[in-house]
C-alpha cells in the first residue's frame, strides 16, 4: 500500500510483468498494461473472478510517452537529436 492509500498487485507470466492492477482509496480499480491484447486479457480474468461485484466499466486508452511528458519527465524536446536520444 502506498501512502495515499492506494493498493497495487503485477501480474506476471512466465517471469514477464503482463499487467498491473491499482485499487485507489475510493474503491476504483484500474487495469494497466502495455498492450492492448495484454489488457483485454487481463480485463477478461479480473471480470471472470470478479463477476458481480463490479458496477461499472470505463475503457480508456493513454499514449505512454504522452504520459510521461506530461508528467515533465523530459525537460525538453530539444535535448534530444534527431534519432530520439538524449543529447549533451
Amino acid at each position: 500500500m502506498q501512502d495515499d492509500g492506494t493498493s497495487a498487485v503485477t501480474f506476471q507470466k512466465n517471469g514477464a510483468i503482463v499487467g498491473r492492477a491499482v485499487v485507489t482509496p475510493v474503491g476504483e480499480l484500474r487495469l494497466e498494461s502495455d498492450s492492448l491484447r495484454r489488457a483485454a486479457a487481463l480485463r477478461r480474468t479480473v471480470e471472470k473472478a470478479c463477476r458481480g461485484l463490479l458496477t461499472a466499466h470505463r475503457r480508456a486508452e493513454t499514449d505512454p510517452l504522452e504520459t510521461l511528458l506530461d508528467e515533465g519527465a523530459f525537460v525538453d524536446a530539444e535535448d534530444f537529436d534527431d534519432s530520439g536520444w538524449r543529447c549533451c
